[in-house]
């Protein structure tokens, strides 16, 4: 491979994307029907099934009404709110 014209950092470079390139051909390689190929890791079905069954059983909760906390950032959102539907309750009485 010639390295000339191709600027200081291409044998670097070279030997970053060769271990890539390792392992995109090894994940090519392999042929298991009992993985799901996701956008960054591998998850078996196994695994699929058992998050589904601890979603299931899952206690149901209430929706969030307002956002929590006490940093100062989460308390001016949360007095920005509190205006906002006191606003809104006015507005709707009268």
């Amino acid at each position: 491979m010639s390295v000339a014209g191709r600027g200081p950092c291409a044998p670097l470079q070279d030997d970053l994307e060769q271990p890539l390139r390792a392992l995109k051909a090894v994940a090519a390689a392999s042929a298991n029907p009992f993985l799901v190929k996701a956008m960054s890791s591998t998850r078996s079905l196994r695994n699929v099934e058992t998050r589904k069954k601890k979603a299931k059983r899952a206690i149901p909760r209430t929706t969030k009404t307002r956002i929590q906390g006490n940093t100062a950032a989460a308390r001016k959102r949360l007095k920005k709110l509190s205006g906002l539907r006191r606003g809104a309750k006015t507005a709707a009485k009268g």
